[in-house]
């Protein structure tokens, strides 16, 4: 007994996604264009309607030479009415057939939601995101990603916009916060320190040990005199 070979999963749903796909840009091709022949049928009835109007006047005055007003008026009367018919039945025609390929279309677009759920539980999405995006119908691409997405990304994605939104917060605020702490660094840096209480130590005469008001900077040598032993400090 044979048996034949079964596709991997990735590639029998690309080429069902590829399928529905073209036939749902096929459909929206048709729909396009009988949706902009609907929409200009006036226009094209207007101007080949006068077209016909004059050349059944020609006809009729070339067939039976005639130029009486009654009979001019009454087939340039039936000429519109029949013209106003035509519209009609063009119109109705063409709105019939929107409204099939409406439905085809609607049917088919739920399909290839289906089939795109069917490769996300069968598959592991990240492996399938390419697939997914390749397929996304052009305009509606940001609704489809949206939508394929399941409850928790779809949380985790709009933490990350909010995050994002407040690095562009930090990133207006920079440079004053740049400015703030290069300014405490050069403060700091002068005082020899970040406590206060270490900044100034009080300074004594090495030879008599008197103690006459003198200060330092806790990392800086200073040179002095003292008044009680005239001993030259440095």
């Amino acid at each position: 007994m044979f048996f034949r070979k079964k596709k991997p999963v990735l590639e029998q749903y690309t080429n069902d996604l590829k399928t529905i796909t073209k036939t749902i840009h096929k459909l929206e091709n048709k729909l396009r264009r009988k949706r902009y022949f609907n929409d200009n049928l006036n226009l094209y009835i207007l101007w080949y309607g006068s077209l016909v109007i004059l050349l059944c006047q020609c006809l009729l005055y070339f067939y039976y030479h005639t130029t009486s007003f009654k009979i001019n008026c009454l087939s340039i009367f039936i000429s519109i009415i029949i013209l106003y018919l035509l519209r009609l039945l063009l119109f109705k025609i063409n709105e019939w057939s929107i409204k099939r390929y409406s439905l085809k279309l609607v049917s088919l677009k739920e399909r290839h939601q289906l089939k795109i759920n069917e490769l996300k539980n069968e598959t592991n999405f990240n492996m399938t995101n390419i697939i997914i995006n390749r397929f996304s119908s052009g305009d509606s691409k940001a609704e489809d990603a949206i939508e394929l997405i399941d409850d928790e990304l779809k949380e985790k994605k709009l933490q990350l916009e909010n995050l994002e939104k407040n690095l562009r917060l930090l990133e207006s605020q920079k440079d004053k916060l740049s400015e703030d702490k290069w300014f405490d660094k050069v403060i700091s840096t002068l005082a020899g320190g970040n406590d206060i209480n270490n900044m100034f130590v009080p300074e004594v005469c090495k030879k008599c040990g008197c103690f006459n008001g003198v200060f330092k900077l806790a990392n800086r040598e200073v040179h002095w005199v003292c008044p009680d032993c005239k001993f030259e400090n440095k």
